[in-house]
């Protein structure tokens, strides 16, 4: 599907998982993003836009924004087309998460702050756990590559010294 046709179905799913959220009094923040190569944000989609995010953060008003949970989809961009079966995928996988939320809220003998404030310190750990294991994968990628960078300028050196000997 196009991405406007993406972007729509996105946001109407995530106002459609806000609006039980909302009626049980908590504050939902919905918001669609698209990000490059490089993970940087931005709110319009560019030619640079290789995934598109749709985010709802879930808190109360006793809370900070940033101390909301938040719960996210992502699909890849592909000439401004998204693929259907990976839309169905990442949309039924927040439904679900979002519907397990609320099924732990309704069962948290907790204030809804409490249990926010809980899930929130879980995704971080969650977030900081993922992002040191992208930092050891990317210093193996690195020393793989100067290892290989080091036998290549070793062969080069080999042949500038053997190409004179052998005429």
């Amino acid at each position: 599907m196009n991405l406007h046709e993406a972007r729509e179905r996105i946001a109407a799913k995530l106002e459609e998982l806000a609006a039980p959220i909302k009626e049980a009094g908590l504050t939902t923040v919905t918001r669609i993003i698209y990000t490059d190569k490089n993970l940087q944000e931005y709110s319009e989609f560019n030619e640079k836009c290789i995934l598109i995010f749709g985010d709802i953060a879930i808190g109360t008003e006793e809370l900070e924004r940033d101390e909301y949970c938040n719960y996210s989809m992502c699909c890849e961009v592909k000439t401004a087309l998204v693929n259907d079966a990976e839309i169905d995928t990442e949309i039924n996988k927040l439904e679900g998460d979002v519907n397990a939320f609320l099924e732990t809220l309704k069962a948290s003998t907790v204030s809804p702050t409490e249990l926010i404030d809980k899930i929130n310190k879980e995704q971080e750990a969650e977030a900081e756990e993922a992002a040191k294991e992208f930092s050891k994968e990317m210093n193996k990628l690195r020393f793989k590559l100067l290892i290989g960078i080091g036998i290549v300028a070793a062969i080069i050196i080999a042949l500038l010294i053997a190409i004179p000997l052998l005429t």
